[in-house]
């Protein structure tokens, strides 16, 4: 099902990606992984249909049950245009995710089966240094 969302820019409102999520506040997305990280070390699955995101997973002790479910219209902005089951390492990807600015917009989207892709936009500037060489 495809959704199109007014607050995803225009050029990204097309047929070329099977799904797109945005976070206003990355804040909300970063404690989720945050969470997730302590509670199921190693891969996590997430599902994306047309009613939103879902994960479920086992906790490291083989204890308890981590669910998850993020309803589409719960969300700043979400579009399906096909079902897909994305799996990350969830302690390799914090490590990129930690840096991210709480109050950036963070959008995910999946265009092929082998990356999700992770956009960051932030008022934040990193400035570096120039060097001779």
């Amino acid at each position: 099902m495809k959704r199109t969302l007014e607050s995803l820019d225009d050029h990204f409102i097309d047929d070329d990606f099977f799904v797109r999520v945005q976070f206003d506040k990355a804040d909300n997305f970063l404690k989720i992984i945050a969470a997730l990280k302590e509670l199921v070390p190693g891969g996590i699955t997430f599902q994306f249909d047309e009613n939103g995101i879902s994960l479920q997973e086992m906790d490291s002790s083989h204890i308890a049950i981590v669910a998850i479910s993020i309803p589409g219209n719960g969300l700043s902005s979400y579009i399906c245009n096909k079902p897909q089951v994305v799996s990350i390492d969830i302690e390799k990807s914090w490590a990129f995710f930690k840096s991210v600015d709480k109050d950036a917009v963070i959008i995910l989207s999946v265009s092929t089966s082998d990356f999700l892709s992770v956009e960051i936009r932030s008022k934040s500037m990193f400035p570096l240094l120039i060097v001779t060489i």
